[in-house]
């Protein structure tokens, strides 16, 4: 994949794009120099394309070396209880875990009751590989350094033998998060629960393994030292030397071995019978459950169908009241609008009167003030002030004075009580108007609710999905 002359960088990611952007100027420089000299576009293209390859390099392993400054992106802790367990998340290459491939990445978890990132990690390396693969340790000791600090390789495999030694009863490892959700849970709610022990250096090839696989009751003291044992002898090293012993206390070993290990036949068999007792329970569950399932949806489609047709009933029901509504409120509406405008020409005719009679009674006023000056100036110049003026003429003046002042009190009068009427249809109107506003309003609300109903009741009859074994 990399150049031969790069393969002295592989192990330094800083050092890789160092490389790449000085190779980059190099070739960059060299086919501008190479286009202005030669004008070959065939020679800058050819230099360009080391260019660009050199800029995929760069951006590939800075990517790479971002990706590595951050430890808590290859693990987390998804969920803790202090006095329980905890629940750790692990994203990571099993095959190269120091230089990881995107398509080889997957999750791991592991539940443990102890809260520590680092014992944890040891304990998923001792479920993915075995102590004897030395090649492959090395990249999960560099992994390790990357996260929790640099330590030597004895101090990497005594942390990896003391988790081996006493992990018993206090990790799990599993590939499923489901399932190891569910170890949790049953790790926190039964608290004399045991977690299961890494038998085997196989155990991750398993996609299910919970504590009630490992262990369904709280097994004897003696039954934990025997596995204890087992698993200590089989991750020990080759070369060791074992203490030695005389030939009786092998002899009493031997024995005790095999007892133990007829206990362990006897106790394996037992546990089979009841995982083969919780399988079927857990077969005759699941039927019931798909039983239920069946009956539930079908329960839901009766709903559905018959909560369309009452939805239908509604809609028609409310559209056939609002044509009704409309109907009748544009009825009032035209009857207003005609009342009104027939107040209004009244009022106007009426204000037309009003004018006539105050120019007929400013006209009658003028005269009367021509009448009486003329009075007065009789009164001055004749002896009998009466015999200018006629009784008949000034009883006639009189008279239409009086009349006058009688139709204008009667027309004021008028005009007031149309004033009066007209401010109460213009209420009326008013009222109506409110009244058709909040009818309107409780139309979009029925509207948007039969809406809301008849969107959200399909979603209710969608087929839930079916649990498989």
């Amino acid at each position: 994949m990399f150049p031969p002359f790069r393969q002295i960088f592989l192990n330094s990611e800083e050092a890789n794009v160092i490389l790449c952007l000085c190779l980059t100027s190099f070739f960059f420089f060299l086919s501008l120099i190479c286009f202005v000299s030669t004008s070959s576009i065939p020679i800058f293209f050819f230099f360009f394309s080391h260019v660009f390859r050199e800029l995929l390099y760069v951006y590939f392993f800075f990517n790479r070396w971002q990706r590595m400054q951050d430890p808590m992106e290859f693990m987390r802790r998804i969920e803790s209880i202090s006095e329980y367990g905890h629940l750790f998340q692990f994203m990571l290459d099993d095959v190269t875990p120091d230089d990881p491939e995107l398509t080889r990445t997957r999750h791991y978890y592991v539940v443990s009751k102890d809260q520590s990132y680092a014992r944890a990690y040891c304990y998923l390396v001792l479920s993915l590989c075995e102590l004897k693969e030395g090649g492959n340790l090395s990249r999960w000791l560099a992994l390790y350094n990357h996260i929790f600090g640099t330590i030597t390789s004895e101090r990497f495999l005594e942390l990896l033998l003391s988790i081996a030694r006493g992990c018993f009863g206090q990790y799990a490892f599993f590939v499923d998060e489901y399932v190891a959700r569910l170890a949790f849970c049953a790790l926190t709610t039964c608290e004399p629960l045991k977690l299961c022990e890494r038998a085997d250096g196989e155990s991750h090839k398993h996609l299910l393994q919970t504590p009630r696989d490992a262990e369904t009751v709280e097994p004897k003291e003696f039954f934990f030292d025997v596995d204890r044992q087992r698993h200590f002898e089989a991750d020990w090293p080759k070369g060791t030397t074992s203490p030695s012993m005389s030939f009786a206390e092998r002899i009493q070993l031997e024995k005790q071995s095999q007892e133990s290990q007829l206990l362990l036949q006897v106790k394996t068999s037992q546990h089979e019978r009841e995982v083969s007792a919780l399988r079927d329970a857990m077969v005759k569950m699941e039927q019931k459950l798909i039983w239920h399932e069946r009956a539930h949806q079908q329960r839901i489609h009766h709903h559905f169908f018959e909560h369309q047709d009452e939805m239908q009933r509604l809609e028609n029901e409310m559209k056939q009241r609002e044509t009704e509504l409309r109907r009748a409120m544009d009825t009032i509406l035209r009857d207003q609008e005609s009342l009104l405008q027939q107040v209004s020409e009244e009022n106007a005719s009426l204000k037309q009167r009003h004018h006539e009679a105050k120019i007929e009674t400013e006209r009658w006023r003028m005269e009367c003030q021509e009448l009486k000056h003329r009075l007065n100036s009789t009164v001055m110049t004749a002896v009998c002030p009466l015999d200018s003026v006629s009784r008949e003429q000034y009883s006639d003046l009189d008279r239409r004075h009086q009349l006058l002042h009688k139709e204008f009190d009667e027309l004021s009068l008028e005009r007031s009580e149309m004033e009066q009427q007209l401010q109460q249809a213009w209420q009326e109107a008013h009222q109506r108007r409110v009244e058709l506003d909040s009818a309107l309003e409780v139309l979009n609300l029925l509207r948007k609710g039969l809406d809301y109903v008849g969107r959200e009741l399909p979603l209710m009859c969608e087929t839930p999905v079916t649990y498989t074994a």
